[in-house]
């Protein structure tokens, strides 16, 4: 039931001073913090509200067409950029996540606080025509062509990175206004509703953590509800858990590489959990298979190789991979990093209602404006990268505010055991225990 906020609470003759908001509501805890079930009864299909009357293999398949169509018309128009300066030989040399990186990254970034975000797809390459970044933003081609699809690509010889001048969401939104043909190469609205939906009803049931070494302070482990939020019962922390998920279908226990490759204990930690699960890669495959396509489209040679062994160390069977794991960010602050467990692309995307949150490749000097829709892809692994300070923002009752990321990747211990096995090689042998084929 929603409560009105009242500024005085009358006894008798006499006017009291209600409590104030941060001495009525108790300071939050996993008990009074719990992620509230979406309030919503039905998914939007995967092709969308119109072709909902129609079956759901129907769908999927529609759904998949239109994915293939939009990732093509993304190729043909995508710009390409270098990056002056920039090698990708050289940020393979150097350690990860080491204090004096962390440090230069932290340094580039807050220079770049008061730049424009760029909101435009774009490919972006080292000096030597290496690919670094796929963004599926906003085109802002103007519907023109740049190449047939299939034409290869001369990377080598692209331009530099220009800037965000004529690139930002502020140009987006004046040619939308003039109708150039600006239309977002990424998901459509109804697709990360559904799966922002999902990722709250999955937090929901099973609370995400927030371990140490994903915060900076212990407040970060919940995020504050915005100020004046109707439907906050008196009494409330209004505040919501924040933590991350790994849904990982394999991989090794620490200090054991080649041991068994076990699917992720948040996986798998329960009957409850692994139920929820369950749900959650079976109602994401339209969204994951949206991930797969571009993927492919990004990274070829990649995704030849990761696709080969996710189908070795595959645990999930609706997962359409070829990323053997996922990171489910539920409203955390990200702050500077490199990923720790993977060596070549991820994938990246933000979901939720929030305000801020831009993306930060202070390697790069580049800065995206990485709204819910957009997808990026990148060398994780090696490049430091940020999403800046958001807040939550209240856009309905359907959902909570606050924002949501999701990071597919997949780790380096693994692939190493899975290249070159069969189809389903860790589930048929436990990870080659058994002595028997089947």
């Amino acid at each position: 039931m929603k409560t009105r906020s009242r500024n005085k609470a009358t006894t008798g003759l006499v006017n009291v001073e209600a409590p104030s908001e941060a001495t009525r509501r108790p300071p939050p805890t996993k008990y009074n913090s719990k992620v509230p079930l979406p309030n919503v009864t039905r998914l939007d299909g995967p092709a969308g509200p119109s072709q909902a009357r129609r079956s759901r293999r129907v769908q999927e398949e529609t759904g998949e067409e239109k994915d293939d169509r939009r990732t093509e018309e993304w190729y043909r128009r995508v710009p390409v950029f270098r990056i002056r300066g920039v090698y990708l030989s050289h940020l393979l040399e150097r350690g990860k996540n080491t204090a004096e990186g962390k440090r230069i990254a932290e340094s580039q970034m807050n220079a770049m606080l008061d730049w424009e975000a760029d909101a435009g797809s774009m490919i972006v390459c080292d000096e030597d025509g290496q690919v670094l970044v796929c963004v599926f933003g906003w085109s802002l081609t103007g519907g023109k062509v740049l190449r047939k699809l299939g034409e290869p690509i001369n990377f080598k010889s692209a331009p530099y990175y220009p800037g965000s001048r004529g690139r930002t969401l502020c140009d987006v939104k004046e040619s939308s206004a003039t109708d150039r043909g600006t239309y977002h190469d990424g998901f459509t609205p109804y697709q990360i509703k559904r799966y922002h939906t999902v990722m709250q009803g999955v937090s929901s049931l099973v609370t995400p953590v927030a371990n140490a070494r994903d915060i900076r302070h212990p407040a970060d482990a919940f995020m504050a509800y915005p100020e004046g939020r109707e439907g906050v019962d008196e009494g409330s922390s209004a505040h919501e858990s924040a933590g991350v998920k790994h849904f990982v279908h394999g991989w090794p226990m620490q200090g054991h590489p080649h041991g068994v490759l076990y699917p992720s204990g948040d996986m798998v930690k329960g009957s409850f959990a692994a139920l929820a699960a369950s749900h959650y890669f079976e109602a994401t495959k339209p969204l994951s298979y949206a991930v797969r396509a571009r993927f492919k489209m990004c990274f070829p040679q990649y995704f030849e190789k990761y696709d080969k062994a996710f189908k070795a160390g595959q645990f999930n069977f609706s997962d359409p991979g070829p990323f053997l794991g996922r990171a489910l960010v539920w409203k955390l602050q990200v702050n500077v990093h490199q990923d720790g467990l993977d060596d070549g692309p991820a994938g990246i995307l933000p979901s939720g209602y929030f305000d801020g949150g831009e993306l930060y490749l202070p390697d790069l000097k580049l800065k995206l404006s990485y709204r819910p829709r957009d997808l990026v892809f990148l060398m994780a692994g090696h490049l430091f990268h940020a999403v800046g300070r958001w807040s939550p923002r209240d856009d309905g009752d359907d959902l909570s505010p606050g924002r949501a990321g999701t990071v597919f990747f997949f780790p380096k211990a693994s692939f190493e055991r899975l290249e070159g096995k069969p189809p389903r090689w860790n589930i048929d042998t436990v990870s080659g225990r058994l002595p028997y084929t089947f």
